[in-house]
């Protein structure tokens, strides 16, 4: 099989109002794992350099390698949180399915998610974002029937 090359844009971010969102949010003694949407990591770097007192900011990476069987997303320069590990996600982005799986992937932690566009930070739940609702009103529906 051919690889895989996967392009990503580069979206505009205010870094400045990022770093201030997550400041007003988190303390520094928090353990914090960061999620990028993929057009916005390009900023991952400056956002951890404004951030440098903040000893348990783990930024989640990516790292794309290429063989000639697949390409694979991967943790990078950071280890992956142990199941036991008492941490929050902050999530990078728009309201979009990415945010969806880490919300029920990580159901039992706190998930903010920042969004770039309107420069709101906000706590997710499954009443807050409304791709969750839709897909429980769908699973409802179906049960129903």
């Amino acid at each position: 099989s051919l690889p895989s090359l996967f392009i990503f844009g580069k979206e505009p971010i205010d870094v400045g109002n990022l770093v201030q969102s997550y400041k007003q949010t988190y303390t520094v003694t928090q353990n914090v794992w960061v999620v990028f949407d993929p057009v916005y990591y390009h900023c991952a770097n400056e956002f951890k350099a404004q951030l440098k007192s903040y000893p348990n900011l783990n930024i989640r990476s990516y790292q794309l390698e290429q063989n000639t069987a697949a390409s694979s997303e991967s943790f990078n320069e950071n280890i992956a949180p142990s199941e036991n590990t008492e941490y929050s996600l902050f999530y990078v982005g728009v309201e979009s399915l990415a945010l969806t799986n880490c919300i029920l992937t990580n159901g039992s932690r706190k998930v903010t998610s920042y969004n770039p566009i309107t420069k709101e930070c906000r706590l997710e739940s499954k009443f807050v974002n409304k791709m969750l609702i839709k897909r429980f009103s769908n699973i409802e529906k179906v049960k129903e029937k």
